[in-house]
This record gives structure tokens, C-alpha cells and sequence, in this order.
């Protein structure tokens, strides 16, 4: 590798980490129940399994049937509900994208009228 490519290299690794989230394995999850449309949510938890169990707690306040509907680190999660019980989730490194992926899925699901019904970041802004 030439001195000019190394060169290269290492400065797109330095303006990678510099532009990297300053938070570590941040996770967050979304529960939802597709009779109720209820939904719990959680964010800034330490693992995966901690963020999911979490949010099925926190929406199991609300409904008999929640399952996991999307986990995320570092990143956010959407939920997008259409007619009758159809729906679909979603994430990404921002709100707006993880929204419009979950209306995506929604719809693809055969669904019409899709809305969100919940987003979540795993951090706070």
C-alpha cells in the first residue's frame, strides 16, 4: 500500500470516529400487541435482552398479547400499525428513517393505512 493511500486511510478513520455517537452500546426496544395496538418501549439499556424484556414489561401493562416488535443499539426503532391487525417495524440510525422503514414494512405486510403507532431512540438526544 502506498504512502499516499495510507495517508488516505488513516484520515477516513479519524473522521469516522469523529463523527461516531458518543454514547456506548446504547439498546432499546418496542413491544407492541397487535389487538390493542398498546405498545412499551425502553431505551438506554445495557444489552439487548435487558431493553427487550423491558419494554414487553411495560407494555404487558396495557395488553395480554405484546411481543417484541424491534430491538436497536445505537440507533432508533419504529412501529407502524395498518387496518385490522396488520403492522410493521423497523430501525435505523435517526427517527425520521426508522419511521419511514416501519411504514415501509407496514405496507409491504399488505396492510393500507399505515401509521406510527411508536418510535424510540436507544439514546437521549
Amino acid at each position: 500500500m502506498g504512502q499516499r493511500t495510507m495517508i488516505a486511510a488513516a484520515a477516513f478513520l479519524a473522521a469516522s470516529f469523529a463523527i461516531a455517537p458518543a454514547f456506548a452500546d446504547s439498546w432499546g426496544a418496542i413491544a407492541y400487541s397487535p389487538t390493542t395496538h398498546a405498545t412499551g418501549y425502553t431505551w438506554d439499556n445495557v444489552n439487548e435482552v435487558d431493553a427487550e424484556l423491558r419494554a414487553l414489561q411495560f407494555c404487558d401493562e396495557n395488553a395480554s398479547d405484546c411481543i417484541s416488535a424491534i430491538t436497536f443499539q445505537d440507533a432508533c426503532g419504529a412501529v407502524a400499525s395498518g387496518d385490522g391487525k396488520g403492522w410493521g417495524a423497523d430501525w435505523a440510525i435517526d427517527e425520521t428513517i426508522a419511521q419511514e422503514l416501519a411504514l415501509q414494512a407496514c405496507y409491504d405486510h399488505g396492510n393500507q393505512n399505515c401509521k406510527i403507532v411508536r418510535w424510540q431512540c436507544s439514546y437521549v438526544n
